[in-house]
């Protein structure tokens, strides 16, 4: 979310959505004249020596991110010494690729990566748990439908853990952003165990719940009493984004949905392991609960300061009731 609004913010706040960030040398397959997207670009892995408190607020967006990533096989961070001067992401600005597309480098532990800015805001086709990664095919236009997925040529089953049909089924579900994620619970909890041994599944369950896709600022729409959508298929796609992720929103509106067959697919890997730690479901409990105690962070936030996601600086006249759950409701 930083590497989108941040820079965009910094630059209207201090006068700079014209102009190139100081000592910028450009070359000559860059154009004539910079676009929007490079300028935006290059704000966004330029210093910021007038604000180092955005570049700390990067640094640590950058470090948090590859802490919680799992890696186990230490593609990112190394066991083994290092300095301080390592720790610290360093950005810099590597070319434009045509019109719509800027790349940039970002070194982390001493290991380069290559990152890419949008032109504009995307749907979930840029993200990883985009549906283009899991089929093949020619297709009409960028972003995937149901017709495209059911026509394609080929489509992943996750190491034949899935068959044809199921395959089809859940990456459909995927052209869905905004109810890809209970679709996805529920079709992980009909007897499809199996398929969360393989470590590609149980990453893409963790993309299609945590990914936060298009984020959308409606606090004034809020405050308002706004009704953001009033025509379908509405002219204006950034207003389907959220405002603190799609996980957030389905909490806040329609939790059962999505926590229901969490749980039950906890309850039915706990059945699996009978009471010994050598089964192989063992490990699969504990990814399980890994998920569970994951989304019970963004349920715990909700109950606790609900006004606050909801944009409206209030203080509640009542407590805020809370209740116990029910046995079936424990893992």
């Amino acid at each position: 979310m930083y590497c989108v609004l941040g820079p965009r913010l910094l630059q209207e706040a201090t006068n700079h959505e014209n102009d190139l960030p100081p000592f910028t040398i450009r070359r000559e397959e860059d154009g004539d004249e910079p676009s929007e997207l490079e300028i935006r670009a290059r704000w966004q892995v330029h210093e910021w020596e007038d604000l180092p408190e955005f570049n700390l607020m990067r640094s640590i967006t950058v470090l948090s991110m590859a802490a919680l990533a799992p890696d186990p096989a230490q593609n990112i961070i190394k066991h083994q010494a290092w300095f301080t001067s390592h720790t610290i992401p360093l950005f810099a600005f590597k070319q434009m690729q045509g019109d719509n597309r800027a790349s940039f480098t970002l070194t982390l532990f001493g290991k380069p990566y290559l990152t890419q800015s949008l032109s504009r805001v995307q749907d979930h086709t840029t993200k990883l748990s985009a549906p283009e990664r899991f089929v093949k095919g020619v297709f009409r236009s960028d972003v995937l439908i149901e017709d495209d997925v059911l026509y394609s040529k080929q489509v992943h089953d996750f190491k034949g853990s899935l068959t044809w049909q199921g395959s089809e089924q859940l990456v459909t579900y995927l052209t869905a952003p905004y109810v890809r994620m209970p679709l996805v619970a529920a079709f992980l909890n009909e007897d499809r165990l199996g398929a969360l041994f393989q470590p590609k599944m149980r990453l893409l369950l963790e993309r299609v719940l945590f990914e936060p896709l298009a984020h959308y600022p409606d606090i004034r729409a809020r405050n308002a009493q706004v009704q953001l959508i009033q025509v379908v298929p509405t002219p204006k796609r950034e207003q389907l984004g959220t405002q603190f992720g799609m996980l957030f929103n389905e909490m806040q509106h329609a939790p059962e949905a999505t926590v229901e067959p969490l749980l039950r697919t906890a309850h039915k890997v706990a059945s699996m392991c009978i009471n010994d730690y050598t089964s192989s479901f063992v490990d699969l409990l504990l990814y399980m609960i890994y998920i569970i105690v994951r989304v019970e962070g963004f349920i715990v936030f909700l109950a606790n300061d609900d006004t606050y996601v909801a944009g409206r600086a209030v203080v509640p006249t009542a407590p805020v009731a809370h209740t116990h759950p029910s046995p079936t409701a424990q893992v």
